[in-house]
Parts: C-alpha cells; structure tokens; sequence
C-alpha cells in the first residue's frame, strides 16, 4: 500500500472509497507502514461512513488521539450495524409468524369447504 513508507498514494486511493463505501465492514491494513498523516485521514473519513466495523491497523504509526477517534467510530458503527441486524430478525421472525397464520387460516378454510 507505500512504497517503504514514503509514499502513501495507494493508501489515500483506497481511503477515498469509505465516504460512499455501503458494504465493507472489515478492513485489515495492518503492518503498512502508514504514518500520522495517514491516520488523520482515515478519522476524517470514517466520519461519513456507517458501514466499518472492524478496521486493523496494527504496525502503523498512528497517533494515540485518531486511534481512540477511530476506535470510537468503529463502535459508533457497529451499534447501527447490531440495531439493523435485530430489526432484520424481528422482521424475519414476524414474517414467519404470519406464514403460519395465514397457513392456518387456509387450511380451516379449506377444511370448512369439505
């Protein structure tokens, strides 16, 4: 993603996906050699994005304060992520539920007719 820790091209292409990015949850860029500058990029980035969830960045030199910012969004995301997957499950739970209200009222419906 650099060139020997000098040129971080790769890694700027990449960031400027997550403002738009709606499906990536997991992203590893562990052990690039990505600097503070880096860093502060991709804290300002995550701001507009809802969908990361877990992002490694382990063996890089970020600094302390976009770490913990970043961190912070990473839970701030994973608690929609959390909430839409319960609403899915409701909704799923739901829907089974009237299937088989409706397979019930077909089957007395169809018992009455005999």
């Amino acid at each position: 993603m650099t060139t020997d820790g000098t040129n971080w091209g790769g890694v700027t292409s990449l960031f400027e996906f997550l403002p738009v990015n709606k499906t990536l949850i997991s992203l590893n860029l562990a052990n690039n050699q990505m600097d503070e500058s880096c860093g502060d990029q991709f804290n300002q980035l995550l701001t507009h994005n809802n969908t990361l969830i877990d992002f490694d960045y382990c063996m890089n030199t970020f600094n302390l304060e976009d770490s913990r910012e970043i961190q912070d969004k990473l839970k701030r995301n994973k608690k929609l992520y959390d909430t839409e997957r319960l609403r899915e499950w409701n909704e799923r739970k739901n829907m089974r539920g009237e299937d088989e209200k409706l397979r019930e009222m077909f089957l007395q419906e169809q018992s009455r007719k005999e």
